[in-house]
Parts: C-alpha cells; sequence; structure tokens
C-alpha cells in the first residue's frame, strides 16, 4: 500500500499547481510515513484517508478543492437517507425518511458505536476548510456519505450497516441502522427546520 501513497503524491507533485506551499517534499514523505504507520493502511479506504489528511498538511486553508475519493462521483441520492446540519453543539437531523421521524431535530452522539467527537477529530485531519461554516458543512458531507465513512479510522471500512445513535427531542437514544439498499431518494417529506432554543 506505501508504493501506492508514494505514486499518489508523485501524481498530486506532478498536477498541482503549488504542491510545495506548505511543506517540501521532505517534509511531506516524512508525515506520508508516520500517518501510514499511526494507523494500519490495508486497503484504499484507509490510503484515501492518509493521502487527504497530507493534502490538508500541504495546503492547509488554501485549498480546499484537492481531494481523492474513493469513486469518481458522489451520487447524492446513494447517501445516507438524512438532511444534518450543524447546530451550536451538535450534528442535527434537519430530515428524514417518514419511518424515522422520530430522529426529527435529534442530535447524532455515535455512529457504528463511535463518539462523533472522536469522529469528527478523524474528519477534521483530513479535511480542509478556511472557516468554521466549511468545516462543519464539509463535515456533513462526510457524515451522509457512506464511502467517506469507510475511509475512517475508526469505522470498519467492511461493515454493511451504518448505525447511528440519535439523542432525540425527548430525551431517549434511539437508533437506526442504514445499509447500501438505504438511500436518500427514499427522504421525500420536508419537515423543514425548526429554531432551536
Amino acid at each position: 500500500m506505501k508504493e501506492y501513497l508514494y505514486k499518489s503524491l508523485e501524481f498530486i507533485f506532478d498536477k498541482h499547481c503549488a504542491p510545495f506551499y506548505l511543506l517540501n517534499k521532505e517534509e511531506i514523505y516524512e508525515r506520508a510515513d508516520k500517518y501510514f504507520n499511526e494507523i494500519d493502511v490495508n486497503s484504499k479506504y484507509k490510503l484515501i484517508y492518509v493521502i487527504n489528511r497530507l493534502i490538508k498538511d500541504m495546503f492547509g486553508p488554501y485549498d480546499q478543492h484537492t481531494v481523492v475519493t474513493s469513486t469518481e462521483y458522489w451520487d447524492y441520492y446513494d447517501s445516507i437517507p438524512f438532511v444534518i446540519d450543524y447546530l451550536n453543539d451538535g450534528f442535527y437531523i434537519c430530515n428524514t425518511r417518514l419511518k424515522d421521524k422520530e430522529l426529527l431535530y435529534g442530535k447524532i452522539v455515535k455512529i457504528n458505536g463511535i463518539s462523533i467527537d472522536d469522529l469528527m477529530i478523524e474528519m477534521d485531519n483530513m479535511t480542509s476548510y478556511a472557516n468554521d461554516t466549511l468545516k462543519y458543512a464539509r463535515m456533513c458531507y462526510l457524515i451522509l456519505n457512506k464511502e467517506h465513512l469507510r475511509c475512517l479510522p475508526s469505522i470498519d471500512e467492511n461493515t454493511d450497516f451504518f448505525t447511528f445513535t440519535v439523542l432525540c427531542e425527548d430525551g431517549i437514544e434511539r437508533t437506526v441502522s442504514f445499509n447500501e439498499l438505504d438511500k436518500m431518494k427514499d427522504v421525500s417529506v420536508n419537515y423543514g427546520f425548526k429554531t432551536r432554543t
């Protein structure tokens, strides 16, 4: 896998207009080796995480467009069937499938048993952004994208299900699981946004 990491970096060096904006080549390779050894990089998903982490280090907030993904394109309608937003202290569900309406306006607290706070650290490590608004918008995108969730070190990339634990407005934690057949296109009810007090 390390050879693919190096080939990916060489591709970025060759194609990007300013590949050594914040780090020189030696520093990039040092970090590549460090990150590669920190997590068990044994698949394309974990490799993508490491490459995106390096991209963030290489360009900081100055390049929010260079990113490596696991597929050619992201089909919005293939994502987790929620609409979420970051509001003050966490990610809240703003729209969902009718059968999951008890989760509406609930706060996501875990995904596959992993604390959302821990996952936010991992997402932050691989996400370039210029301000907090962009950071949380990118994280909303990552949380809803099954392929990107698989890239996070804490998530088992071979999982068939993504289980969300949600703290609902009534104070009860509820869980809901999604597999590859659950799609955003199933979200047809528009509940709109609710002002939180």
